[in-house]
């Protein structure tokens, strides 16, 4: 689930933000550049973003976005939608809405989407993903995810989550050096269901380019047969990003995570090391398990008005428990940054990350974390 549904996640996350070209914004002048005008500030688009990175190869999304800000809300409202297609035949098609309502008290998120990806499956431990082994897979899905919190206290947001999604998977060699590259046979067709509780802390000055603040996520979910799910089981994902200014051109950040997946868990539902944020430098899957920590830093430069550059650095690992958890996978990097977006500090992004298996180029619209 993970390694489809983040690809979801990205044709998601790349209808969400706009770039250099074939996009019209309200913004106006003043003594240090370029700002957006108050409240009224829209960004509009359609066109190809070039994407590359590890497990899906290189390819181009196709989005049609809008960012747009109601009078009643807090930060911008996204809507979008997605095509995805790389090099080795993978696609995906997704929507996103996501906002909020009475000045921030509300937000909601919501996406569907159906992919087919070709990936490669190692088996599940570090020990696996060292071996250098894997079969080439198909997956073929649709998932729908939804949440909704609602400010608490201050900073403090609380809801609850939903996600869905139907996978079938086939293995697509008949030789299997290790007979851990066979999963069992109902996680090759099965459907999860999974009902969460959700917890934020938003203090950042800006959604997608903050310099200061901190976001902090805990989500707790369960997957059962009452829900519809095929396998029944628990799992836990807690994140915190901090943002620090140390002058007008410097910004450092920071990230740690750490996931756990029970046991009774299908292989494509487990913690999976290189998907998302956590880490560049390595092929999200390689590395999965039942539990995974991940931390990492970011020196972020803008060193012209509309040109930044970033050097980034992290460790973590996978293991059957966080206990286990005694093979470091380390990672690091520089990118460049272009400020495709003037209205909501939206970046365009070029990394190239080292992991302990090689380097890896990526190029997405958005900061990491």
């Amino acid at each position: 689930m993970r390694c489809l549904a983040s690809s979801l996640l990205l044709v998601m996350a790349h209808a969400a933000a706009d770039s250099p070209a074939s996009v019209t914004e309200d913004v106006q002048n003043n003594s240090d550049g370029i700002t957006p005008k108050e409240e009224s500030s829209r960004s509009f688009i359609a066109l190809p973003i070039p994407l590359s990175n590890p497990a899906l190869g290189s390819g181009l999304v196709l989005v049609g976005t809008a960012l747009y800000k109601p009078e009643t809300a807090s930060q911008p409202w996204v809507t979008g939608v997605g095509v995805l297609g790389t090099d080795n035949k993978s696609v995906a098609v997704a929507a996103f809405q996501k906002a909020d309502f009475d000045e921030g008290r509300f937000r909601i998120t919501g996406g569907i989407g159906h992919a087919d990806l070709n990936l490669k499956f190692y088996g599940i431990g570090a020990g696996a993903g060292d071996r250098d082994v894997a079969v080439p897979i198909e997956q073929v899905g649709n998932a729908v995810i939804a949440k909704g919190l609602m400010r608490v206290a201050g900073d403090f947001y609380a809801g609850i989550d939903y996600r869905y999604i139907d996978v079938k998977t086939q293995i697509k060699s008949e030789s299997l050096p290790y007979p851990d590259l066979r999963p069992d046979g109902i996680e090759l067709n099965s459907t999860i269901s999974l009902l969460g509780m959700d917890f934020e802390y938003d203090s950042r000055d800006q959604p997608f380019a903050p310099r200061a603040g901190s976001y902090a996520t805990l989500a707790a979910r369960w997957s059962r047969g009452d829900f519809g799910s095929d396998f029944n089981y628990d799992s836990q994902n807690i994140a915190a990003n901090h943002f620090v200014a140390l002058s007008d051109s410097l910004v450092l950040a920071a990230r740690v995570k750490a996931c756990h997946v029970g046991t009774g868990a299908p292989f494509y539902d487990l913690c999976l090391y290189g998907a998302g944020s956590d880490l560049r430098g390595y092929e999200a899957g390689r590395y999965r398990d039942h539990a995974l920590i991940a931390a990492q830093g970011e020196l972020r430069w803008q060193f012209a008005q509309r040109w930044g550059a970033v050097a980034f650095a992290g460790s973590g690992g996978v293991g059957p428990d966080f206990g286990a958890i005694d093979k470091m996978l380390p990672a690091g990097g520089v990118g460049l940054r272009f400020l495709a977006s003037v209205a909501y500090r939206v970046n365009a992004r070029l990394d190239y990350a080292v992991g302990k298996d090689g380097g890896s180029v990526y190029f997405s619209l958005g900061e990491s974390f």
